[in-house]
């Protein structure tokens, strides 16, 4: 711990790199067991830094070829092997260009791109998003030029989050003209039912904007109220199956993961407030305690998300009061499900 605190003070410069550098020459004259692990911490922590800094490079190379050397030297188990190589490997830019090549793409396909994602990114006004919508009606809507533009939108991980307001705005718009507004909504609620099934932590912000995107488009009427009521029903079942006690279980949803109320928190905070005649609120009000029974059926709930959860619930229905117990929640189901 020590040894990160002083990589993160010589980072901001609150301390100079030769106390990091005598730390780590102490280190290498007593290169065994516990100073390898505290060189190797020190270099993860600091050395990229100190290479790359002009005043400090080459002494920070020295080093380098110095732990090196002793690794070449030394009988070490494969662990302290590995952990000297992670280091360097930390501490050293890649020499290698990337050998990802650029992907090639036609012209048209690349002014798609530009347009939905660098100039969407510049628009701050539903005016400024009205003048991208007539310069995406101006392209030559073939074919091939319509599934370029589907795929650019349903990308809803390449877009900034707080533009995807004005990507429904667009899909809204040119529904109007072509025949898009159907897929695009098919594209994406497909993407968010593939995230529920597999259980991927990279997949997370993707679905955050996805949640997002879909209240938007609720929003912009291009949802029903039935497809977007089983999408808030899809977010707490999907994956989910009853074992020989009877309990509810999850592989893809553990009761210590509160990721999905996340997901729901989101859905209901960008379109919740668009349930506005009898009908909606009563069949939201029903799912809604289905969500909480989801929620008591969790372990615990972090701060954060119980405040997320209660500020939802102060924004959507503020009369309504929260359900204490699972019991609670089990003999309410049982008179909605009754009724």
């Amino acid at each position: 711990v020590c040894c990160r605190y002083i990589a993160e003070l010589v980072k901001f410069r609150v301390t100079k790199p030769r106390v990091a550098f005598s730390l780590l020459d102490l280190c290498l004259k007593n290169f065994a067991n516990h100073s390898i692990v505290v060189a190797c911490t020190l270099l993860e922590k600091c050395g990229r830094w100190l290479y790359v800094n002009q005043k400090s490079r080459i002494r920070c190379k020295k080093m380098l070829d110095r732990m090196m050397l002793l690794r070449s030297k030394r009988f070490l188990d494969q662990e302290k092997r590995d952990l000297i190589e992670n280091a360097y490997n930390a501490s050293m830019p890649s020499q290698r260009a990337a050998m990802i090549p650029e992907k090639e793409r036609p012209t048209l396909q690349k002014y798609i791109l530009f347009l939905v994602r660098q100039e969407l990114a510049n628009c701050h006004s539903e005016s400024e998003a009205r003048v991208l919508l007539k310069r995406l009606r101006k392209l030559p809507w073939d074919e091939q030029c319509r599934v370029w533009v589907v795929k650019a939108i349903c990308n809803v991980g390449r877009v900034k989050f707080d533009k995807l307001a004005y990507l429904a705005f667009l899909v809204a718009g040119l529904s109007k003209y072509y025949d898009i507004g159907v897929t695009v909504v098919d594209a994406v609620l497909e993407e968010l039912r593939y995230g529920l099934e597999h259980r991927d932590f990279t997949l997370h912000q993707t679905m955050l904007s996805i949640c997002r995107f879909i209240g938007e488009l609720y929003s912009y009427h291009m949802l029903e109220l039935q497809p977007i009521l089983d999408t808030f029903y899809a977010i707490i079942t999907v994956g989910h199956y009853r074992d020989e006690n009877g309990h509810l279980v999850s592989k893809v949803d553990p009761p210590n993961d509160t990721y999905r109320v996340r997901l729901v928190c989101m859905l209901l905070d960008t379109c919740g407030i668009y349930f506005e005649d009898r009908h909606e609120r009563r069949r939201l009000n029903r799912f809604l305690v289905y969500f909480q029974r989801y929620i008591l059926l969790k372990r615990s709930l972090p701060v954060d998300v119980e405040f997320l959860v209660q500020d939802m619930f102060d924004r959507i229905c503020p009369k309504t009061k929260r359900l204490s117990s699972l019991e609670e929640a089990e003999r309410k189901i049982k008179q909605l499900e009754a009724s």
